[in-house]
């Protein structure tokens, strides 16, 4: 399903940047040629924030008006993405979410307006949350926001990639030879791609997922799509997805690589990020730093990175 286009993130972009503030692109001298995309100092501390806001920015295009209510399922940062495009918008945000969910994504949520729905397993979640849509979008004009599987979605995502490579090249920095992003449902890996293929065609677009919630490496490895039935036990709770979509797997059938990081190395990744950049790094977005040191054998020019998100 090839819906998404880079003419799609160029319009994210556009929509945007009236509401948010580019993410600095940071370096460090432990970690040479290698560049930081903090995502992790968004509002709300997390990328998903431009997806959900361009979701909600492109129906007002489109239908002339917001949705009374935007609704979304979530493992976390999401959801509170979510809430906050709501609040921002003056909407009604009601989230669905699974009861492990981090305490603290929760808690921002609640403070943030949105009705939360609790249930034990992420199967549950996301079925209740259809069925909420399905019995209340005939009295009030309802907008689901899917964590990754939407257009609009997936194109605001890959305005965190689109930012950094114009950034690169007003600085005249060498080439990128790989942009780096963690996958959980496959949104922002997929806008990455489009976004670097455009400006850098010949830079690799690597993802990385947990060894423990692979289902993205095992949905490639078998050519069709791998579903999870109980949630994956993995410590980077953004990639605890089910499944990739339809939607996803055509683009990440196009990355030049997909590792598998080990719990191990998903936390030695991210205590050392924390320390030397000094600031929160969740789980998540360390594993970036995973995949950028088994390429860094023979690198061809400088690595990209986008750290996702600090709600550790």
């Amino acid at each position: 399903m090839s819906d998404v286009t880079f003419n799609d993130v160029e319009n994210a972009y556009k929509r945007l940047s009236v509401y948010l503030r580019p993410t600095p692109l940071l370096t460090h001298e432990e970690y040479p040629s290698y560049f930081f995309k903090a995502e992790n100092l968004q509002p709300m501390h997390a990328f998903k924030i431009r997806g959900a806001l361009n979701t909600l920015l492109a129906y007002k295009e489109s239908h002339g008006n917001y949705p009374s209510e935007a609704v979304a399922f979530s493992s976390g940062n999401h959801a509170l993405a979510v809430a906050y495009a709501a609040k921002m918008l003056k909407l009604k945000a009601t989230i669905f979410i699974a009861s492990f969910a981090s305490q603290k994504k929760m808690e921002g949520c609640r403070a943030l307006g949105a009705d939360l729905h609790l249930f034990p397993e992420r199967n549950e979640v996301e079925e209740r949350c259809l069925q909420y849509i399905e019995q209340h979008s005939r009295s009030r004009e309802i907008l689901f926001i899917p964590p990754y599987d939407h257009k609009e979605v997936i194109a605001g995502q890959g305005t965190a990639a689109y930012e950094a490579l114009l950034e690169l090249k007003k600085s005249n920095a060498l080439p990128p030879s790989a942009v780096i992003a963690p996958c959980g449902g496959g949104g922002l890996l997929s806008g990455t791609l489009l976004a670097t293929k455009a400006l850098y065609p010949e830079a690799k677009v690597i993802g990385v997922e947990p060894e423990v919630a692979n289902d993205a490496i095992r949905s490639l490895q078998s050519g069709k799509i791998f579903r999870f039935e109980t949630t994956p036990k993995t410590v980077a709770d953004g990639a605890r997805t089910l499944y990739v979509s339809e939607r996803t797997f055509f683009y990440l059938k196009q990355l030049d690589h997909l590792f598998a990081a080990s719990e191990e190395e998903i936390i030695d990744a991210m205590e050392r990020l924390t320390k030397h950049l000094q600031m929160p790094i969740e789980p998540t977005s360390a594993m970036v730093l995973v995949a950028a040191q088994r390429l860094r054998a023979s690198p061809a020019g400088p690595i990209l990175m986008i750290l996702s998100g600090g709600n550790i």
